[in-house]
């Protein structure tokens, strides 16, 4: 795929799952202020919720489950249920790493990682990713969160 060019669900195969060469040295930090855009990797400053996870758990040496490109259309009780494959649900995010699922008025739902004494997400305000303090986290909705078996 080349540079800059946005993954879609039907183009993407394993091999081609890997985050932007950009993204392979970043930390958490790094991540944040990153332009939101659906199916972005990382490269030219973009990506989206899943890849942001993704990364932040690479860059917290965390396992991540296989990658499955239904997740952008899926829907919550379904990511949840794989999430429920690899980790085990929490009631409170505690620990960096911690994957959040977080309502979202555009998508539906959006993914959400601890880093921290924050969580990563998508500003849909900017459609960047932003660091939020833990502590906003009962103003939403609803979410929920997971742990990585083992941890």
């Amino acid at each position: 795929m080349r540079s800059g060019q946005r993954y879609q669900p039907s183009q993407l195969t394993m091999p081609e799952l890997a985050l932007s060469p950009q993204l392979q040295t970043y930390g958490c930090r790094d991540l944040i202020g990153l332009r939101y855009v659906p199916h972005a990797n990382g490269e030219n400053g973009e990506i989206d919720c899943i890849f942001m996870v993704y990364a932040a758990l690479q860059s917290l040496r965390i396992p991540t489950p296989p990658f499955n490109t239904d997740w952008w259309t899926a829907s919550p009780e379904i990511v949840l249920r794989a999430l429920s494959e690899w980790g085990y649900r929490i009631t409170r995010p505690d620990y960096d790493g911690d994957v959040l699922v977080l309502p979202d008025e555009e998508t539906g739902w959006s993914f959400g990682v601890v880093w921290q004494t924050s969580f990563l997400h998508i500003d849909r305000t900017r459609n960047r990713v932003k660091a939020s303090p833990i502590s906003n986290l009962p103003k939403c909705r609803m979410y929920r969160c997971s742990r990585m078996r083992g941890r």
